[in-house]
């Protein structure tokens, strides 16, 4: 199923719910609620300040949350412009906490309609996600990498021990 964002997406999850991350996997929630409603300042507190965003299809690191969400908020202008989409699910195979940092291993698929007359492109990569914990107590990232996986990886992987996963 592809969730067609439009402006009004944006009103049925209120900030807060979409931006609440008292918990590791309440992360992962708002995160892909902010991009099904390409609501881009849904993401903001989901990032640290000085948050690193190695993405696959990039050469160089997106350094900081405002060039992140510089980037995250020009791919939702276009796409809403367009009638696209965006739909995210994230398995998590592997948390390991140290004190105030969660660094979790896992598959995501995503479903990308670039606009409506395109066709939904869906894709499956791996992730590393390093959380550290706010001085408000809400969990943000700090970084995240991600590159090409099998989409049998993200199929076959089971539910583990109570981390992220979404059907």
């Amino acid at each position: 199923m592809v969730l067609v964002a439009t402006t009004t997406a944006a009103l049925l999850f209120p900030v807060e719910a979409q931006t609440s991350a008292r918990r590791p996997n309440e992360l992962y929630t708002a995160f892909s609620k902010a991009h099904a409603a390409l609501h881009t300042a849904g993401l903001e507190p989901l990032y640290a300040p000085q948050a690193t965003y190695l993405p696959r299809s990039a050469r160089f690191a997106i350094q900081t949350r405002n060039e992140i969400l510089r980037r995250e908020r020009a791919s939702h202008d276009m796409m809403r412009a367009n009638g696209g989409s965006i739909q995210l699910k994230f398995r998590v195979s592997d948390r390991k906490q140290f004190g105030d940092l969660v660094v979790d291993n896992g598959y995501m698929r995503s479903a990308i309609r670039r606009s409506k007359s395109d066709p939904v492109i869906e894709t499956t990569s791996k992730f590393i996600l390093v959380m550290a914990r706010q001085k408000d107590g809400r969990w943000a990232l700090v970084s995240d990498a991600d590159s090409d996986a099998p989409a049998e990886a993200y199929d076959e992987l089971r539910p583990v021990g109570g981390h992220q996963y979404d059907r």
